[in-house]
C-alpha cells in the first residue's frame, strides 16, 4: 500500500528535490512508500477511500514516460542507519549511560552524539544535546518524520519497562528531537512542543506531572471511585491491545477496552440528528444504526467522539504550521519562509509561543487567507480556505459530517462482526483484520482519552459522576452541536469542537 507522507523530507535533500512528481517518493523500512511532494493533495477531512481516489486522479496525470523514467529510482532507494535523539526527563542527575536494545540513555555533557550540527537561518530549532540527559535510538530509514515516530515508539516502550521506585518522577521524552547519521552529522531537527491543552500549561512536562500525580493517586487507591475503576480496567485492555503482536489480538483487546465501559445497565438516549439518520437510496445493513442497545451505545458514542477528535485534529494540524517555531516545517512543505503578522499571531498564540488556541486560529482564517494571498502562497491559501469552509459553511460541513460519521459507524459495525467471529469461532475469514484492528485501536484511544479529560477536569474524586452521566452528556452535547450545523448556527459547532 502506498502511504503518502508530506511532512518530513530530510533538510539536506530539500535543495535536490526534483521537479517530477514521482521523484519525491521515499521508502521507509522496506514497507511503505511515502511522498513529500509539495503539490500532492492534502487529505483534509476526506475519508481514506476518498483520499485514495483523489490521489489516483492526481497521479494519473503523470505521463507514462515520466513513470518509466522514475520507477528505477523509486525502488532503488536504500535505508540508512541514523540516530534519533530526544531529551529525557525523570532520571537522577548522576545516571550512568545504559542501553536497552537499540535505545541508549546517555549524558551529553560526557559524550555528544552530534559532531556536526545543522546551521540553519531559522529560529526555534531547540538544541537537544545541552545539559539534559538524552535518549538515542538507532533506526533505519530515509524519511525523517517516519524515523522520528518509529524512534519515539521504541524509546517510550524501553522507558516504560524500566523499574522505578515509588515516588520517582515519570520518565518522559521531549517533543524536540534531532537526527544524525552514523558519523554524527545532524541531518534533521525539529520541535513539536505546541499543545492546545485544556489547561494551557506553559510546558508539556509540567502538564504531564500534574496528570501523573492524579493518575498515581488513582492507581494506588484500592477503593478508587467506581467510574475511575472502570476506566483504569479499560486502560489495561488498551495497553494489551498496543502490546499485541497479532492483529486479531489487537482488535479483540481494543474492543474489550471499549466494551468494558458499558458493563451493567446503560441508560443512554440513542439520539441522533435527522440528517445523519439515513443514507439516501441505500438499503444495505450498513445504512442502519445497530439495533441492539449496548452495541448501539458503543457505535453511537465512538462515532461522535471520533468525529469530534478528527475535526479538531484537522484544525490543529494546520494551525501548528503557522506557529513561530514551525517556520522550518513551513519551508520544508511549501518551499518558502513565512510568518504571520504579529497582530494575528497574538490572537491565537499564547504564553510567548508555548501554547496556541486552535479555536482562535479558525476564527482568524479570513485574515490569514488575506495575508497568504498577498504573499502569493497559493497552496497554503487553498488549505486554510478548505479549513474555513468546514467551520463556516454549513452545507459543506454537513456533507463532511455525514461522510465521516457514517464511515466510522460502518467501521465499528465491521469491527463488531469480526469480534464475534473471533470470539465464537476463534477465527475469521476477513481479509481486512489488520485494517480494522488499527481502527479499533484508534477509536478506543479517542473514547478513553475523552473520558480521561472529563475525569481530570474534576477538582477531586467527590465530583466524579457515574460513567453513564458522562456518556449521556456527550450524546446530548454532540446532538446540540450537530443540529446547530443543520440550523446554520456554526459558532455553536465551533465551540463544541474545541470544548
Amino acid at each position: 500500500m502506498l502511504m503518502f507522507w508530506r511532512n518530513g523530507k530530510l533538510p539536506d535533500s530539500i535543495e535536490n528535490m526534483a521537479s517530477n512528481i514521482l521523484d519525491s517518493f521515499q521508502q521507509y523500512e522496506g514497507a511503505n512508500i511515502h511522498s513529500s511532494y509539495p503539490q500532492c493533495p492534502d487529505q483534509g477531512m476526506q475519508s481514506d477511500e476518498e483520499y485514495r481516489q483523489t490521489l489516483e486522479i492526481f497521479f494519473s496525470k503523470v505521463s507514462i514516460e515520466d513513470r518509466f523514467n522514475q520507477i528505477q529510482r523509486i525502488y532503488s532507494l536504500e535505508s540508512k542507519e541514523y540516530n534519533v535523539i530526544f531529551k529525557v526527563y525523570g532520571f537522577e542527575e548522576n545516571t550512568s549511560e545504559f542501553s536497552i536494545g537499540s535505545v541508549t540513555v546517555y549524558d551529553p555533557r560526557n559524550v555528544k552524539r552530534i559532531k556536526k550540527p545543522i546551521v540553519l537561518d531559522i529560529s526555534g530549532v531547540e538544541n537537544v544535546e545541552n545539559n539534559e540527559l538524552c535518549v538515542s535510538v538507532k533506526v533505519k530509514g530515509v524519511d525523517s518524520s517516519s524515523m522520528k515516530l518509529f524512534a519515539r515508539k521504541k524509546a517510550e516502550r524501553a522507558l516504560g519497562i524500566i523499574r522505578r521506585e515509588k515516588g520517582k518522577k515519570a520518565l518522559t521524552l521531549s517533543n524536540a528531537y534531532t537526527i544524525c547519521d552514523s558519523d554524527g552529522n545532524e541531518v534533521g531537527a525539529g520541535s513539536e512542543g505546541y499543545k492546545s491543552g485544556l489547561f494551557h500549561y506553559s510546558n508539556l512536562t509540567e502538564f504531564m506531572a500534574e496528570e501523573y500525580k492524579r493518575l498515581g493517586i488513582w492507581i494506588d487507591n484500592e477503593s478508587v471511585n467506581p467510574t475511575v475503576k472502570v476506566w483504569l480496567a479499560s486502560m489495561d485492555w488498551y495497553r494489551k491491545a498496543i502490546e499485541s503482536e497479532q492483529s486479531t489480538e489487537m482488535l479483540l483487546n481494543a474492543w474489550f477496552s471499549v466494551e468494558h465501559l458499558f458493563q451493567g445497565e446503560n441508560k443512554i438516549s440513542l439520539r441522533i440528528p435527522d440528517f445523519l439518520r439515513h443514507r439516501p437510496n441505500e438499503n444495505n445493513v450498513h445504512a442502519l444504526w445497530y439495533p441492539e442497545d449496548r452495541i448501539a451505545n458503543i457505535q453511537l458514542l465512538l462515532s461522535f467522539v471520533e468525529i469530534k477528535h478528527e475535526i479538531r485534529n484537522y484544525a490543529d494540524k494546520i494551525a501548528v504550521e503557522y506557529l513561530p517555531d514551525s517556520q522550518m516545517f513551513f519551508i520544508m512543505k511549501y518551499g518558502k519562509k513565512y510568518l504571520l503578522p504579529k497582530e494575528i499571531l497574538s490572537k491565537f498564540v499564547e504564553n510567548n509561543g508555548l501554547t496556541y488556541s486552535g479555536e482562535e486560529f479558525v476564527e482568524l482564517t479570513d485574515k490569514i487567507m488575506s495575508d497568504l494571498k498577498k504573499d502569493h502562497l497559493d497552496e497554503p491559501f487553498r488549505l486554510v480556505g478548505e479549513l474555513r469552509n468546514q467551520f463556516f459553511q454549513n452545507k459543506i460541513c454537513m456533507d463532511t459530517l455525514r461522510n465521516e460519521t457514517w464511515r466510522v459507524k460502518d467501521d465499528i459495525y465491521n469491527i463488531y462482526r469480526i469480534r464475534n467471529m473471533l470470539v465464537h469461532r476463534a477465527t475469521t475469514n476477513s481479509l481486512l483484520v489488520e485494517y480494522y484492528a488499527a481502527r479499533a485501536l484508534e477509536y478506543s484511544f479517542s473514547l478513553l482519552t475523552e473520558l480521561k479529560w472529563q475525569l481530570l477536569r474534576t477538582k477531586d474524586d467527590s465530583e466524579i459522576k457515574d460513567i453513564n452521566d458522562y456518556f449521556q452528556k456527550l450524546v446530548l452535547d454532540t446532538n446540540i452541536a450537530l443540529e446547530s450545523v443543520q440550523n446554520d448556527e456554526m459558532s455553536k459547532f465551533r465551540k463544541w469542537v474545541f470544548s
